[in-house]
């Protein structure tokens, strides 16, 4: 046959194209690319086809091969370009069809996954591993009845097949038919009874189905085929947990982390195991091995923080949560909790500090904010306090805590009307809020204003009618008004909902008092004082309690003067508002005492 000399030169380029000049050398890039690959040396073996690619620029082997490189270490439009590149120039190729189901399906564009599956179903009808891939794509989809089908197709094209049967046995695991799960698990095991994961996996279909034994008989096989795998041992472990047998739970848990001490699910189920024996010091060992194990994670240093705090042990809590703090500046809870055990150690300054720490890795957090004037509140900075509110409302204006944090300060500092000022603000954000309508009353209480204080206190009782602190506050205006029979009918109905809240039942006991019945108004302080024996109000009503009872009229003049000790010695660190309510108190005890 005589070639024209298009024909000729078309060859030519074909071969140029399709042959290296160095054939040798591609082979080289190949071999080395092949090895890289079976090593999982991912980023070397893209350096080698990527360089037998310039000699042979349409090599569908080295093509796939560069793909499935890409596509290991997450470079996912790389692997596409690739796969589609290959199908450009042969459309019947059916592992780049395949594989390009694979990268459409990490990147969860579904349909496009599956047209490229079934594409490959085309060139392969009879690929089992395209089915199961299906299959799992309508499972990411939780169309389990779906992926259910395509395992069914699977298995006409391999009956015998224990991968499909233990896919199936997934589904319907996912699906909660633990029975039909479990009978599916014993043919997989019928066709593989070395498969350890299916084991697992059965056993754990026997556990959540509360069939404990058997569980335990799967997981013991599963451990016996597989003895290096931690999460075997865990799951023993979480099964005697269960079934209270907390010796043997410890045991594997133990078993577990021996063989993986980063397993810090199974770290947490045995510090839970100590604590519920109250082995203090082996949960708390357990703790610091976590930190051993994984020095970098602040988390573990919190958790440890946490177990210090739950054991009162704060103070050592502190070197733990700096860690936290130097490793993860912008871990909030670290931050949270190193404030809070400042603040309980008195150690005030130091907790400004840790705000303003926090602060400076987030300037808009409202939160440190907030707590910046719970604190100056508490170093009796009240201007300082109600700045840094301010800046928490500025930051995020719909959070009520901080109207509410505002009002209190304001309130305890008797400025009543910026109080009312604050609440307001407050209910304009949620008028329909018991807690602030309850606060407009309190304060007009305090200013007397007690029609205004009746109507928004019985308002806030409409609008929660369990409200115990409220019926507390109103019950205490009928005191004010000397109405006791209407007093002591709301503190019962507090009462009764409150259980033995101290201030309502001592206030109780003042309106038996002032009904004349001494003998249950004793009897209910007694008791209010056997609980909380230095509440000065309770000792108070004691006392006028006793001066009306001959039977205990002699003790009446040691007990007013225990009610003045304990009010003069809380005065000191006492708010404007509680110290003027104390210094009343104690100037209407010497009064009786005088006559």
């Amino acid at each position: 046959m005589k070639l024209t000399k298009l024909s000729i030169i078309t060859a030519l380029i074909f071969l140029l194209i399709s042959y290296p000049a160095s054939s040798d050398e591609l082979e080289d890039h190949i071999s080395r690319g092949k090895k890289y690959i079976n090593d999982q040396n991912w980023h070397a073996a893209i350096e080698e086809f990527s360089s037998a690619l310039k000699l042979s620029r349409n090599n569908i082997e080295c093509k796939r091969s560069l793909g499935y490189a890409y596509q290991m270490i997450g470079k996912l439009d790389e692997a596409e370009r690739e796969y589609k590149e290959i199908i450009e120039g042969a459309p019947q190729n059916f592992e780049a069809h395949f594989f390009l189901g694979k990268i459409y399906a990490a990147k969860k564009a579904y349909n496009l996954a599956e047209n490229s599956y079934r594409q490959a179903i085309m060139i392969k009808p009879d690929d089992l591993d395209v089915y199961l891939s299906i299959g799992e794509l309508y499972k990411l989809q939780n169309k389990l009845d779906w992926a259910e089908r395509e395992y069914e197709r699977a298995l006409q094209i391999s009956p015998r097949s224990s991968r499909v049967y233990l896919e199936l046995a997934r589904i319907y695991t996912a699906g909660k038919q633990y029975k039909r799960a479990q009978e599916t698990y014993k043919i997989v095991l019928e066709l593989d009874p070395l498969n350890w994961k299916a084991v697992e996996e059965y056993a754990w279909t026997l556990f959540i189905d509360g069939n404990l034994e058997n569980a335990l008989k799967q997981y013991e096989r599963a451990s016996q085929l597989n003895p290096k795998s931690p999460t075997l041992y865990l799951n023993l472990g979480s099964v005697y947990d269960y079934q209270r047998k907390t010796d043997k739970a410890i045991e594997y848990y133990k078993k577990a982390l021996s063989l993986d001490p980063a397993l810090s699910q199974a770290r947490d189920k045995l510090i839970k195991c100590y604590e519920s024996l109250n082995m203090k010091e082996k949960a708390l060992e357990e703790y610091r091995e976590a930190i051993k194990n994984n020095p970098n994670n602040p988390e573990v240093y919190v958790a440890l923080a946490k177990a210090y705090i739950k054991y009162e042990e704060e103070q050592k809590a502190i070197e733990p949560l700096k860690k936290s703090i130097a490793i993860a500046p912008s871990n909030w809870e670290s931050y949270r909790l190193l404030i809070g055990v400042y603040r309980d150690e008195g150690r005030l300054d130091d907790a400004v500090n840790i705000c303003e720490e926090a602060l400076k890795n987030d300037s808009n957090s409202a939160y440190f904010y907030n707590m910046l004037g719970d604190l100056y509140y508490q170093k009796r900075d009240v201007k300082t306090s109600a700045d840094y509110y301010e800046k928490a409302i500025k930051l995020n204006p719909k959070e009520l805590t901080y109207y509410i944090n505002l009002g209190d300060v304001y309130h305890q500092e008797m400025l009543f009307d910026k109080a009312m000022e604050a609440y307001d603000r407050g209910l304009k954000i949620s008028p329909a809020s018991a807690d602030f309508t309850r606060k407009m009353g309190e304060v007009y209480l305090e200013k007397k204003d007690y029609d205004k204080a009746k109507e928004y206190l019985e308002k806030s009782i409409r609008m929660d009618k369990k409200s115990v602190r409220t019926r507390l506050i109103l019950g205490r205006l009928y005191m004010e008004q000397n109405d006791y029979p209407g007093a002591f009918k709301i503190l019962d109905e507090a009462r009764k909902l409150g259980q033995k809240d101290f201030e309502i039942l001592a206030s109780l006991g003042y309106c038996y008092y002032r009904l004349g019945n001494w003998e249950e108004a004793i009897k209910i302080e007694e008791n209010v004082i056997s609980q909380y024996p230095y509440y000065p109000l309770a000792n108070y009503y004691l006392g006028i309690a006793y001066s009306k009872s001959p039977k205990f009229r002699n003790k009446a003049s040691e007990q007013l003067k225990l009610a003045m000790d304990y009010a003069s010695s809380t005065i000191a660190y006492s708010q404007p508002l509680q110290k003027k309510k104390l210094q009343e108190l104690i100037e209407e005890i010497k009064k009786i005492l005088k006559k």
